[in-house]
């Protein structure tokens, strides 16, 4: 058996199988709703296990160790937005209009939520690629009308628009999690940040 072709074997022979990664369920010859059950449960488990693994790997192509920042503190929501829009000009993931269009983007609507997240971006898609820029403080910045610990700048490139709503819509999930949120803003490092986010 292959097990880059398969990820489950259902045995209803009972009989000792050969050495393998794959998991395993040891059936009846006639699969009873007790048997059933067992596959559906190990099914959902695998499946779950393998959504948190291509939303790691979209992850961690999405974010980078130099773009994640602790207690790093501005006087306001603009000076926030310039210094991180300007470390993504200055190390060319974006143009130079990229500053003023965040920032138009801010001047609609604030980009907080009430979970303590604010995720602050362009109106177009303009950046070298999909980018994820996150600053983690444990003082909250009074962003909109919400107090905001998790600031994360994002860039979206057209052409990888796909990957970026798979990961942005994984993130929202998580986010609305009050728990992880805490966890988040206790987060050690990047690597820390990036184990909980998809634990």
């Amino acid at each position: 058996v292959n097990p880059a072709y398969y990820d489950l074997i259902i045995d209803a022979t009972n009989q000792v199988l050969p050495q393998t990664n794959l998991r395993v369920i040891q059936t009846n010859t006639i699969i009873t709703e007790h048997d059933f059950k067992k596959i559906q449960s190990v099914c959902n488990e695998l499946l779950a296990e393998k959504k948190r693994r291509i939303f790691h790997d979209k992850l961690i192509s999405f974010m980078d160790p130099q773009l994640f920042e602790k207690n790093h503190y501005e006087n306001s929501v603009e000076d926030m937005i310039r210094y991180m829009a300007e470390k993504l000009v200055a190390l060319g993931i974006a143009p130079e209009a990229f500053t003023d269009s965040v920032l138009e983007r801010e001047a609609v609507t604030p980009t907080s939520f009430d979970n303590k997240v604010a995720i602050p971006h362009s109106i177009v898609c303009s950046t070298q690629k999909n980018i994820g820029f996150v600053i983690v403080n444990e003082k909250p910045l009074r962003w909109g009308t919400f107090d905001v610990q998790i600031i994360m700048m994002i860039g979206v490139n057209h052409q990888q628009r796909m990957d970026f709503k798979y990961v942005y819509s994984n993130l929202l999930e998580h986010f609305e999690n009050s728990t992880t949120v805490e966890k988040l803003i206790h987060a050690s490092d990047f690597h820390n940040f990036i184990d909980i986010l998809t634990s």
